[in-house]
């Protein structure tokens, strides 16, 4: 059984019950539909389930069992389910890197001739792809996986190359959403072809991002030059307002490490990163010189941000009220927000310069841009 969900998708959600059908978590649908499946074959250990969840977060199948256990006790389902779920389902840890950018709307037309049929499910991806499976041995010898032409690797330790793509990688797309949207740009490969935006992104991987990573560092600058190269795919039409899906969970998994791994060794102050956070802030404003940007987050976050956005009077103390409140929101920065005041002056002197100036002036106030 295979998911994706986004990182928000794994989430336990206490007010769901066994009762709805179905419930709205996927952790609560996945839950019921395990114990039917207990049920059903009386616990029978050889029934048990392959479950390789492919949201990004750490520990993905640990973070799912985990959910789905807490479920069964707050449901008082009997002991034996429980045990039944951890010693004959397998809940692997995976990583999975291949950028997948939507519907083709340009070539669907084409497919639709070649193929027959129409078909609303297309999707278009980049030929680059990794699958990374934590443990589970006994799946390299599973005959469909054997036999498959995909680049699938089983490894012991997945940490290095998660943490290598999530922070290079994702981190850079996250934090490219806000720069390149309130530039006025679409796709990621157009921020590839901006030279402000360009730099931008050069000097927020090479400055800040790669060094903070404790990896050899020739390979981190070797993963970093594929990921340009996959950036710049002009077939890849990936959109920037996809990316922002769900945009502040990503934050806290994908940009926070890097922001935590600088803070905690005192390196100098990473002004891109804490200029492209202020961006964010300024994108989950819903407006941006008049322009609507539409949202799309879980609504506590976005009512968050719509709150305290009413607060703003474009003075530097309400900048920094609302820069301060927003570093203290769980959704955003989970329970490392308390060390991270130290940067909310200066990620508040970027709103208020990106609200009075625009972000593409703005960006030249990063020092030696």
């Amino acid at each position: 059984m295979v998911s994706n969900t986004t990182e928000a998708g794994i989430d336990y959600d206490a007010s769901a019950g066994p009762e709805e059908s179905p419930p709205a978590s996927f952790p609560a649908k996945l839950a019921l539909w395990l114990y039917r499946r207990y049920r059903h074959f009386a616990g029978d250990p050889s029934r048990g389930c392959i479950l390789l969840p492919c949201e990004l977060i750490e520990d993905n199948g640990s973070v799912l069992l985990d959910c789905i256990l807490r479920h069964a006790a707050a449901w008082d389902l009997e002991s034996g389910f429980s045990d039944w779920l951890s010693e004959a389902n397998y809940f692997c840890n995976t990583l999975v890197d291949r950028i997948v950018s939507g519907y083709p709307e340009e070539s669907a037309l084409k497919i639709q001739e070649r193929t027959g049929f129409e078909d609303p499910l297309l999707v278009a991806g980049e030929y680059f792809h990794s699958w990374v499976i934590q443990g589970a041995d006994f799946l390299a010898e599973c005959g469909t996986i054997r036999q498959s032409p995909l680049n699938i690797q089983f490894v012991q330790d997945l940490n290095p190359y998660r943490e290598m793509k999530v922070r290079i990688l994702n981190g850079a797309h996250i934090l490219m959403v806000p720069v390149g949207r309130l530039m006025g740009l679409t796709y990621v490969h157009e921020c590839m072809e901006d030279s402000d935006a360009l730099r931008f992104m050069n000097e927020l991987l090479e400055k800040e991002i790669c060094p903070s990573l404790e990896i050899p560092q020739v390979e981190v600058m070797a993963f970093k030059e594929s990921v340009y190269t996959r950036f710049r795919n002009p077939f890849i039409k990936h959109e920037l307002r996809s990316i922002a899906l769900n945009a502040i969970p990503k934050y806290k998994t994908r940009v926070l490490p890097s922001l935590m791994a600088i803070q905690q060794s005192r390196k100098e102050t990473p002004h891109r990163i804490l200029f492209a956070t202020a961006a964010l802030i300024c994108y989950y404003r819903g407006t941006y010189y008049g322009r609507e940007i539409l949202l799309h987050d879980a609504k506590d976050t976005l009512k968050f941000f719509e709150e305290k956005w009413q607060d703003y009077r474009a003075t530097p103390e309400t900048a920094l009220e609302l820069v301060t409140e927003v570093l203290r929101f769980p959704g955003m920065t989970g329970s490392e927000g308390a060390v991270l005041p130290q940067y909310g002056r200066q990620i508040a002197n970027y709103l208020l310069s990106i609200e009075q100036k625009g972000l593409r002036k703005a960006i030249h106030s990063i020092p030696n841009f």
